[in-house]
This record gives C-alpha cells, structure tokens and sequence, in this order.
C-alpha cells in the first residue's frame, strides 16, 4: 500500500509547469572603446527552461570593465528572467564541439531577443558544457517539439 505522503502527479500536468532544465548555459561578449581603451567583458550564467509557449532563460550577469590604467570594476546583477515567445523563434540547432556544446537559438523576430547581453543579431549561442550534453539535447527537442506542434496547430 502506496503511503500517504507520496502523490505522483500525473505525466500531462508535468508540462504544465515551467520546467528549469538543470544545465548551467553561459553567453559572452567583450566591447573596446578604442578612444578611451576601455575594455568591458560581459559573461552571462544561468538556466533555461521551457513552458508550454515560451523558452525561459534565468541568468546573471557578470560584467568586467578594464582602463588603460589597469583599473578594474566587477559587477554582478541580480538574478534576471527573460521569455522568448516560441513564435519568435524559427528554430534551434545543437552543435556539438570536443569541449563545448553549443545550443543555437536562430529569431524569428528580433523584438523577442531584444537586450539579451551577447545576441548578436542573427543567432544566440548558449554554450552548454560538454558532460551536460545530454540535456542540452533534450532542451533543442523541446524547442523543436514546441515549434512543430505550434505550426500543426495544436
């Protein structure tokens, strides 16, 4: 007999919810100033997720700035969430790489990308390490899966 602390909870409710896929992902992106020789890095960590329309990534973000002095400043932010609605995507793409995967996330309407620090403008790389490629794999499915399901309507 079944005790009565534990509930499963049944597979169709499990998408429901937003999933936080346990991998860690990371975007970065460096600027110079030529002028003033100033050097800012910018290294974003976090999570990604899936609900049932969107793509959900929570981050941090970490930001360097350098002078031709050496001085350094070190920012960190508070934890930041940013949806991508699956009709601004047009599709994702893993590449896979000897240390590094890579999930690909390619706009279907630049709005939905807009002041993701490290999107460049026509694609947005989430470096996955590579003992998380497994999940990186299932992330790109889901997206797919979503995009599929959404152009046959259902």
């Amino acid at each position: 007999m079944p005790s009565p602390s534990r509930t499963s909870v049944p597979a169709h409710l499990h998408t429901l919810a937003t999933s936080v896929i346990p991998i860690p992902f990371s975007i970065r992106s460096m600027a110079m100033d030529p002028s003033t020789y100033m050097q800012v890095v910018t290294k974003l960590d976090g999570l990604p997720g899936m609900e049932e329309d969107d793509v959900v990534l929570q981050y941090r973000v970490n930001t360097w700035q350098w002078t031709r002095t050496g001085m350094r400043e070190h920012t960190v932010s508070e934890v930041r969430e940013v949806r991508l609605p699956l009709p601004s995507i047009r599709r994702a793409e893993l590449r896979r790489g000897w240390f590094r995967t890579r999930v690909v996330l390619f706009p279907a309407d630049l709005r939905g990308f807009a002041g993701i620090p490290g999107f460049s403008g026509t694609e947005l790389v989430l470096r996955i390490p590579r003992a998380e490629r497994g999940g990186a794999e299932h992330l790109v499915n889901s997206i797919e899966l979503g995009l599929s399901a959404r152009l046959l309507g259902r």
